[in-house]
C-alpha cells in the first residue's frame, strides 16, 4: 500500500488536475492496491507437512505498474494544445486526455515563453490521419507526441472501463523514428477516444529519445528548415506494411541551447557501508526541463534508484520541480565508468534570470548490489536459531527446509524491520538448470523467486532460494532495493 506520505502527495497531484482534468477515481485506488496485491504474503508459518508453494511475483512488476498508473493519472493538461488540436480536421481531443502525457508541465513552460521552434503538423494518408506537436530538441534529447487514427485502429478497437481502449493483436501497430537524427523507433503509448459522437480510437505516441550531441550539432549546422519523422505501420505478423514520412517545420534560428553548468560537488554519506560519496556532477536546464547527474564511483558494485523517495528541487523564488523520472545508466555495465544517474525533473527555470539558484531536497535513496558480497553455508540439518553477520547487522534464521526446487529460510524481524529485508539470497554458482527437477520446475511454467527476503508475518521474514538440494547450501548475500534514508537539503549555485 501507499504510505501515508505518498497517498497525500499522490492525492494533491489529483488535485491540482482535478479543475480541468476528470480522474477517474478507480486509478488511485488501483494505485493504492497494486502493491498490495503483489506483496502480500501469508500471515501463518504453516507446519512442514502442510506448506504449500506460492507463485511469487517480482516487486518490479508492482513498480512498473505504479509507474504507469500514477504517470497516466497525475499530469497536468495543456490548455494550449487542446485548443489547437480541436481545430485539426479530423481531430477531437478532449483536454482530459492530454493528462495521460508525462512532461506537460515543461512544455506548457516553454509555450508560455512563446518558446515552440518547431511548428505542428497534421497530414492524411488514405483512412490514416497523423498528427506531430510538442516537437523539442535539446542537445541531447528530442521530444514529441505522435497522435494517429485509421479506420483499422476503429475496427480492431474495444474500449475499457477507465475509458481507453484496448487494441486487439489483428491490429496495425504504429512506430516512430526522426531519421534525420537517431534511427531508434519508438512504439506504444495510449489509445484514447476522440471528444465527439464517433468516439474515434486515437493512439497518442509520446517520445523522449536520447541523442549523440555530435548528431545533433550536425543537424542543426546545416541550418535545416525541417525535421522528418517516419511514421512505421506494422501488420498483425509485425510485417512493415507501410511507412508514412511527415516533415515538420524547424526555424532553426530560433532553437535555444540547452544551459549545462558543471557542478562536480560532492555529497558525504555517512554510516553506510557501501555508499560512501555521491557526486552532483553537472545540471542542465532545457526550455522544458531540468537533468541533474548524479555520479557514483566508478565500477561499484552496486547501483542507486531515487525515484520511490521522491527527490524535487526548489529555486530561491519559492518555485517547486518534481522529478520526473530517475534512470540509473550503468545497470548493465554498458559503459566503462561513469556509473551513476541522470535525474529529471519537470519544467525548468530556463527562462528566469532572476532564479540564482536550486536545492535539491533528497529523503533516501535504494542501493542494490550487482553481485553477492558476503556468503555463509547452513543445513537443514543445522541447530536453530543461527546467527549470520552482513553489512554491519545481525540475521537470526530460526528455520531452514528444502521443498519443491527451494531452499526455505525463515528469519526473524528486528523491532525496526519492515516489509523487506532489503537482500537477495542465492545458491552458489551450480549448474542448476542440469538438474532435472528444476528443468521439470520451468518447464511446466512456475515462476521462479528471485531469492528476496519478503514479509511473512509480523515477526519474520521469508526466503525463498531455487536450488537442487543438497545436504549443505552455500549462500550468497547481496543488497536489494535497501533503504537509505539521507535527509538532504544540497545547493545548487546557477551562474548566469
Amino acid at each position: 500500500m501507499l504510505d501515508r506520505k505518498e497517498e497525500q502527495q499522490f492525492k494533491q497531484q489529483l488535485q491540482n488536475s482535478i479543475d480541468e482534468v476528470p480522474v477517474p477515481d478507480s486509478l488511485l485506488q488501483f494505485a493504492k492496491e497494486v502493491p498490495a496485491k503483489y506483496e502480500q504474503r501469508s500471515k501463518e508459518w504453516a507446519p512442514r507437512a502442510h506448506r504449500t508453494r506460492r507463485r511469487v511475483l517480482p516487486k518490479a512488476a508492482a513498480a512498473c505498474a505504479i509507474l504507469v498508473v500514477t504517470s497516466l493519472g497525475a499530469m497536468h493538461a495543456s490548455p494550449t494544445f487542446a485548443e489547437w488540436i480541436k481545430d485539426i480536421p479530423g481531430f477531437s481531443i478532449a483536454a482530459k486526455w492530454l493528462d495521460l502525457i508525462p512532461g506537460e508541465d515543461g512544455v506548457r513552460n516553454a509555450k508560455a515563453h512563446h518558446y515552440s521552434p518547431f511548428e505542428p503538423v497534421v497530414k492524411q494518408f488514405d483512412d490514416i490521419t497523423v498528427s506531430i506537436t510538442d516537437v523539442y530538441l535539446s542537445n541531447d534529447k528530442l521530444t514529441y507526441k505522435v497522435f494517429i487514427k485509421s479506420n483499422n485502429l476503429t475496427e480492431h478497437s474495444s474500449a475499457r472501463e477507465d475509458g481507453t481502449y484496448a487494441v486487439d493483436e489483428n491490429a496495425y501497430s504504429y512506430f516512430v523514428t526522426a531519421p534525420d537524427l537517431s534511427d531508434q523507433s519508438r512504439g506504444g503509448g495510449v489509445v484514447i477516444p476522440s471528444d465527439d459522437e464517433a468516439k474515434e480510437p486515437t493512439q497518442i505516441i509520446f517520445n523522449t529519445i536520447d541523442l549523440k550531441p555530435e548528431d545533433v550539432k550536425k543537424f542543426l549546422d546545416r541550418k535545416p528548415e525541417e525535421l522528418a519523422f517516419h511514421i512505421g505501420v506494422l501488420g498483425n505478423r509485425s510485417n512493415l506494411v507501410d511507412t508514412l514520412e511527415i516533415k515538420v517545420p524547424f526555424r532553426h534560428t530560433d532553437w535555444l541551447e540547452d544551459r549545462i553548468i558543471p557542478l562536480n560537488q560532492p555529497i558525504a554519506v555517512n554510516d553506510d557501508p557501501d555508499l560512501q560519496e555521491l557526486v552532483l556532477e553537472r545540471i542542465k536546464i532545457t526550455p522544458t526541463d531540468t537533468y541533474l547527474d548524479v555520479k557514483i564511483p566508478d565500477f561499484s558494485n552496486y547501483y542507486l534508484a531515487f525515484g520511490r523517495s521522491e527527490p524535487y528541487l526548489t529555486d530561491n523564488k519559492g518555485g517547486i520541480y518534481p522529478l520526473s523520472y530517475d534512470s540509473p545508466h550503468d545497470i548493465t555495465r554498458n559503459r566503462q565508468g561513469g556509473d551513476g544517474n541522470l535525474l529529471v525533473f519537470t519544467s525548468s527555470p530556463y527562462f528566469d534570470e532572476s532564479v540564482t539558484s536550486l536545492t535539491l531536497h533528497l529523503n533516501g535513496v535504494l542501493l542494490t548490489e550487482r553481485e553477492p558480497s558476503a556468503r555463509f553455508t547452513i543445513s537443514p540439518n543445522d541447530s536453530f536459531p543461527k546467527e549470520v553477520s552482513f553489512k554491519g547487522k545481525t540475521l537470526t534464521i530460526t528455520d531452514a527446509y528444502y521443498e519443491d526446487v527451494y531452499l526455505h529460510l525463515k528469519i526473524k524481524k528486528e523491532p525496526s524491520g519492515g516489509s523487506g529485508l532489503g537482500i537477495r539470497f542465492s545458491a552458489a554458482e551450480v549448474a542448476i538448470w542440469d538438474d532435472p527437477e528444476l528443468r521439470k520446475w520451468s518447464a511446466a511454467g512456475n515462476p521462479i523467486d528471485a531469492g528476496y527476503a519478503r514479509e511473512l508475518d509480523d515477526d519474520f521474514y521469508e526466503a525463498l532460494i531455487i536450488s537442487p538440494k543438497q545436504d549443505v547450501y552455500d549462500i550468497g548475500m547481496n543488497r536489494v532495493d535497501d533503504y537509505l534514508p539521507l535527509n538532504l537539503e544540497l545547493p545548487i549555485e546557477l551562474p548566469r
